[in-house]
């Protein structure tokens, strides 16, 4: 009885991404981005999602929803120690970089409101209103894309 392992069941299928093999989970993510904003002392972070983008080699790529202003240096120095906080966590993601099979994070700052507007079109589009919700990791290789018209939007508007 003492010697009965107990099982923790994280996540189900969904929240886990793998270009080459790495195995990367949600709750990976969300580790890594915690780690990143206390360690550069960031509170400005909304919402934020990482999301796979296809190259050679393939990476990951984030986007940011900052409450005001995020230089390029402080989203270079984010993505650098959440790179470095999920090659601690998973091993495979470090061999992956490793061996540049995967390339690093890049992350990219979005116009605030983005992510609600990305919400309201989820919406208009058919899907229910308490099932849309943003992922903190997303296998979704067209995220980008919606995310840059929605801007683009913003921006001719």
């Amino acid at each position: 009885e003492q010697n009965t392992p107990i099982l923790k069941f994280v996540q189900k299928g969904a929240g886990v991404s793998s270009i080459t093999g790495e195995k990367l989970t949600e709750e990976q993510v969300t580790t890594a981005l915690s780690f990143a904003t206390r360690q550069l002392q960031l509170n400005n972070v909304g919402h934020f999602v990482l999301s796979v983008q296809l190259g050679n080699p393939p990476f990951y790529t984030g986007f940011v929803e900052p409450y005001g202003e995020l230089s390029e240096s402080v989203l270079s120095a984010m993505a650098a120690t959440m790179d470095q906080s999920l090659q601690l966590q998973n091993i495979e993601y470090r061999d992956k970089r490793r061996s540049m099979r995967l390339g690093g994070i890049v992350l990219n700052s979005v116009i605030p409101g983005t992510f609600r507007r990305l919400r309201q079109q989820k919406v208009s589009d058919g899907a229910p209103e308490a099932q849309v919700k943003f992922p903190f990791l997303t296998n979704n290789t067209n995220f980008k894309e919606a995310i840059a018209t929605l801007q683009a939007i913003e921006q001719a508007v």
